[in-house]
């Protein structure tokens, strides 16, 4: 199985091991130097790598394959951190390794992204919005524009003692939900006809 797998101990890493954001094997390839590199450091695991090259995966890269979402979730319990690679951009487990307890180690500063009619130059640009509304949300978060700069954030994650631990992410609660269906009620409410039509 892939848990104990990617769980196992060893002297070097002490069981501790991040995970890879991403299916596509296309990240990984286009990104290849990053994942190298903090594999180096520390196991790291993937959903769907094995087809980034010839000769498959380097060592410290443990291939789990597609999981089905509790599987995923499974992986993300007890990982030190979430690495992203620039893609997918504004991807939902950004916030659900966070909310189980992982550092999100996020590219910024990236070349600008046009997507759906708006220019992202992180991969997730909300994420610092989040995180002014809800200060706690700060050391679960550490961005990279550098080689240094991901480095720090490795060994941020590779060196606490423990996960962190679960956190609730204020805007994603379901009074948070609700507050924002009663304000866009409200609003719509509040518009006449004359304004609905011109």
């Amino acid at each position: 199985d892939y848990v104990p797998a990617v769980r196992a101990k060893s002297d070097k890493e002490e069981g501790k091991y991040g995970v890879v954001l991403g299916k596509s094997p296309e990240y990984f390839r286009r990104n290849k130097q990053v994942v190298l590199h903090v594999t180096n450091q520390i196991k790291t695991a993937c959903t769907g790598c094995t087809k980034w090259g010839r000769g498959g995966n380097p060592p410290g890269v443990i291939d789990v394959g597609p999981l089905s979402r509790e599987r995923y979730f499974l992986l993300l319990d007890g990982a030190r951190f979430l690495l992203g690679l620039n893609d997918p951009i504004g991807a939902p487990s950004i916030l659900e390794a966070i909310s189980m307890g992982c550092i999100a180690i996020l590219p910024r500063n990236r070349r600008a992204t046009n997507l759906m009619g708006r220019a992202h130059i992180s991969q997730y640009d909300h994420l610092q919005v989040l995180m002014n509304e809800q200060p706690s949300l700060n050391p679960y978060v550490c961005w990279y524009t550098s080689i240094e700069d991901l480095d720090r954030c490795v060994a941020r994650a590779k060196n606490l003692p423990e996960p962190l631990p679960r956190i609730t992410i204020d805007a994603f609660t379901p009074e948070a939900f609700q507050n924002r269906i009663r304000d866009w009620v409200g609003n719509v409410a509040n518009v006449t006809t004359r304004e609905m039509y011109w």
